[in-house]
């Protein structure tokens, strides 16, 4: 319903005790939410395998990565009222460890708005 009838979903899940007030600064333009969903939200059951059928790629698919067809809301999914642009991004791998995989990321973000 939300996707066909509202210009917007606010979904503040994780929220923490601070919760409210990051709602009520994003309502009333104090702050732009810039999140990225950290779930998949399906567009209905014929979407999800049954509970007890853990293969991740047999249809329908278990999670965003082997859905067949598209979610109502992807994983990393997520809009702000501004506009960003990163530049200098940069990835260093090196063999310095073996547990992380020796990689660094470094980045710079702008924001265009407010």
């Amino acid at each position: 319903w939300a996707a066909q009838h509202a210009d917007a979903v606010l979904w503040a899940g994780y929220g923490g005790e601070e919760a409210g007030n990051a709602v009520a600064d994003v309502v009333f333009g104090v702050a732009s939410p810039g999140g990225r969903l950290p779930v998949t939200f399906y567009s209905g059951d014929e979407q999800l395998p049954p509970f007890e059928d853990y293969d991740m790629r047999r249809a329908p698919g278990r999670t965003f990565r082997y859905l067949a067809s598209p979610p109502l809301f992807a994983f990393g999914h997520g809009l702000t009222y501004t506009r960003f642009r990163y530049t200098r991004v940069r990835v260093a791998v090196s063999s310095s460890s073996e547990s992380d995989g020796g990689e660094e990321e470094e980045e710079e973000e702008e924001e265009e708005g407010r």
